[in-house]
C-alpha cells in the first residue's frame, strides 16, 4: 500500500506504470494526464478499449455506473494487469456516492482483490485491483 513516504513518488510510480506497459485510459480527466510523469511516456497509452492491458485507469462517480461496467472494464486487462477506480474527493464539490468501502464491495463482486492505494493530486482517491491468485 502506498505510505506518506512515498506519497510524493511521481504519480505514474505510484501506479506502478512502467515502460512498454499497455495503459487503458477511461475517463480521466485532462489534468491527470500531465501528472502521469515520464515512465509513462514510455508506455503505450490508449484512450479506446483493449483486450490483454497491463492496467487499465478508470475515472468513476456513480456506483452503480461501475457496477454495471466493471466487467467490461475488468475484460480489457490481462490476467496479470491491475485496474485502477479513481473518484472524486470531497474536495472536489463533485457529485459522487463513491467511497473505498463501496469500490471495494463491486470489485470483490466481480472477482478482484485490492493490492494497492493512492491519491492522484489530492483530488481524487485510487484503489488498485487484481485478478485473484487462482485466476490468473
Amino acid at each position: 500500500m502506498n505510505t506518506p513516504e512515498n506519497r510524493h513518488d511521481p504519480l505514474s510510480k505510484r501506479l506502478g506504470i512502467k515502460p512498454g506497459h499497455t495503459v487503458v485510459l477511461h475517463n480521466v480527466p485532462t489534468t491527470v494526464f500531465g501528472t502521469l510523469g515520464s515512465e509513462a511516456r514510455q508506455a503505450l497509452l490508449q484512450q479506446t478499449p483493449g483486450k490483454g492491458a497491463d492496467m487499465l485507469i478508470t475515472f468513476q462517480t456513480d456506483a452503480k455506473e461501475l457496477d454495471e461496467t466493471f466487467d467490461s472494464l475488468k475484460g480489457q486487462i490481462a490476467t496479470h494487469g491491475a485496474l485502477w477506480i479513481a473518484w472524486p474527493k470531497i474536495i472536489m464539490g463533485i457529485k459522487t456516492d463513491l467511497k473505498s468501502a463501496v469500490v471495494r464491495n463491486i470489485a470483490k463482486k466481480h472477482g478482484l482483490s485490492e493490492v494497492n492505494n493512492t491519491e492522484i493530486e489530492y483530488s481524487y482517491a485510487a484503489l488498485k485491483f487484481v485478478y485473484k491468485v487462482q485466476d490468473r
